[in-house]
């Protein structure tokens, strides 16, 4: 009698059964339960993170995809590469970074910690090369706080300068320094959503300026109605869907 015990669980099918079991125990540990809870939230809930409503949550995600330097810079790829070549590129690098948040997302839902970072995440996966990823979100981090403060020193001191306030351009930078000093600090990131509001307030106002400058109600929204050649490229700056003397260029704007 003591030996059927063993036969029945060293048969074929038993093993397949333990098999099953175990690996439904470890999917049941990294995906979704009944309830919505994962591992990885009930770490989240032990530490008290992750409770920033989805609000506050979508506006810091906009600030940091319509803010700040591509702003700046999609209009003058588009102006470089034209429609057609820009657009393509805006859909491939989107679908790129989008890729990259969800397995970001789904690294740290198995990995169970909380707070999740690059770190954890690194730790985990190739504990031995956590310095470079440390180092490249480092480097990464410096270059765009290094250009925002150059942003802040071009257009600070004659935004200024128009309120009647004379400042230097060092004092400027000084300034936005410690304000992002300040806020970098800030304990959960959601703490950021007045200034993500607000800097999503400053795009929507700069649209609607460009879409007057567009329109020209009057002659005041005449870009170059009281600037030189040299200062912008009034006669010619036009945008085309394709270019046909370079196949390289795509839409390259003509001047």
């Amino acid at each position: 009698m003591a030996s059927r015990p063993k036969a029945v669980f060293s048969s074929g099918e038993a093993r397949s059964l333990i098999s099953n079991a175990s690996e439904a125990l470890s999917v049941a540990e990294t995906s979704p339960t009944a309830d919505g809870t994962t591992a990885f939230e009930a770490a989240k809930a032990a530490k008290g993170l992750g409770f920033a409503s989805a609000r506050s949550g979508a506006a810091v995600l906009a600030n940091t995809l319509l803010g700040g330097s591509g702003l700046l810079g999609v209009p003058h790829a588009f102006a470089t590469a034209g429609y057609g070549l820009g657009l393509a590129l805006l859909v491939v690098f989107g679908t790129c970074s989008a890729l990259g948040c969800h397995l970001l997302q789904c690294s740290a839902r198995r990995i169970g910690e909380a707070p999740c970072s690059f770190y954890s995440v690194s730790n985990a996966v190739a504990p031995r090369w956590t310095w470079l990823i440390d180092g490249a979100v480092m480097v990464k981090c410096f270059g765009v706080a290094t250009s925002y403060l150059i942003i802040v020193g071009d257009l600070g001191p004659p935004a200024l300068e128009m309120l009647g306030l004379q400042v230097h351009r060092w004092e400027v930078i000084c300034l936005g320094f410690c304000v992002a000093a300040g806020l970098a600090c800030l304990r959960n990131l959601s703490g950021l959503k007045f200034t993500a509001v607000l800097s999503l307030a400053i795009v929507v106002w700069t649209t609607v300026l460009i879409a007057l400058y567009v329109i020209r109600p009057s002659k005041d929204f005449n870009p170059c109605g009281r600037s030189s050649d040299e200062d912008l490229p009034c006669n010619g700056a036009d945008f085309e869907p394709i270019v046909t003397d370079h196949p390289l260029a795509l839409g390259k704007a003509q001047e």
